[in-house]
């Protein structure tokens, strides 16, 4: 009786230890995944002033208005050193200057042609956008963003770029931290970014719930929520925030509890 007894005195011990730890735990998570929202947030305005700001640059009026070829020919070059400019900026990697017939009039870098306007929903959308506006729509591996150049009332052109996802992937790793993982979604539930490396079917999930169910699953409101989450023995300590459209979720494995081998009834976990 007395070796069951110290058994349930250590067991309620242990609770009163981990339980706390939790609590600590799951506020830690709540606090990141605001922070990385708001990183998000940020990461994705840069890039789109950075589009709407050089949509209204006065090379692309200028070349409007060059009266012979051979001066269209050094303003383009002057409009290809503008969308340069943008590489590497906030993930851009590439950026064009396309016409309301779909040809790329320049490039950074140089990759001419023309393409469908009815068909490409970001060129598409760009050439419906009022001066400073921009459209962004996330793809597989690349956003796409796209603003018009408006002179005298008219959507002469737009300015589309790609801004690669590796720059949301790096963003999400920072601070990484054992049995922790960071998921960054669109509004379709599409994994953006996710420091996991798998990239099978498992990655849709978050300790094993459907990403479209997690905010059921957690109870949490359209903009954030926080929680756990068993799956068999294993248990979760899950946090979300949305960054705009987007969501943000911060997942940890939680360790069980133990006592320390070798060390009598000292508490670990």
């Amino acid at each position: 009786m007395g070796g069951a007894k110290t058994l349930v005195a250590l067991s309620v011990a242990l609770m009163a230890v981990w339980l706390p730890a939790r609590a600590h735990a799951a506020n830690d998570l709540r606090i990141l995944a605001r922070e990385k929202a708001a990183a998000v947030a940020l990461l994705r305005a840069r890039a789109s002033d950075e589009i709407a700001t050089i949509a209204q640059a006065r090379v692309f009026s200028a070349y409007l208005n060059a009266s012979t070829q051979g001066e269209g020919l050094r303003i383009k070059r002057r409009m290809e050193a503008a969308l340069a400019t943008l590489r590497g900026r906030f993930g851009l990697a590439q950026a064009q200057l396309i016409d309301r017939s779909g040809e790329v009039i320049a490039a950074a870098p140089a990759r001419l042609g023309t393409l469908d306007v009815a068909k490409d929903a970001a060129l598409k959308a760009g050439f419906a956008l009022d001066a400073y506006k921009v459209t962004s729509l996330p793809g597989k591996q690349r956003i796409m963003l796209a603003a018009p150049v408006v002179w005298q009332g008219e959507r002469e052109f737009v300015v589309r770029a790609e801004q690669d996802l590796s720059a949301y992937q790096s963003l999400l790793k920072r601070d990484a931290a054992p049995r922790r993982h960071v998921v960054l979604t669109d509004g379709a539930s599409t994994i953006l970014a996710d420091t996991r490396e798998q990239n099978d079917a498992a990655a849709a999930t978050v300790a094993g719930v459907p990403l479209k169910g997690l905010r059921a699953a957690l109870k949490g409101s359209a903009q954030e929520g926080h929680g756990e989450i068993a799956r068999g023995n294993e248990r979760f300590i899950v946090a979300y925030q949305a960054s705009g459209d987007w969501l943000v979720v911060v997942v940890e494995a939680v360790a069980p509890p133990h006592r320390c081998p070798g060390r009598g009834e000292r508490l670990c976990g």
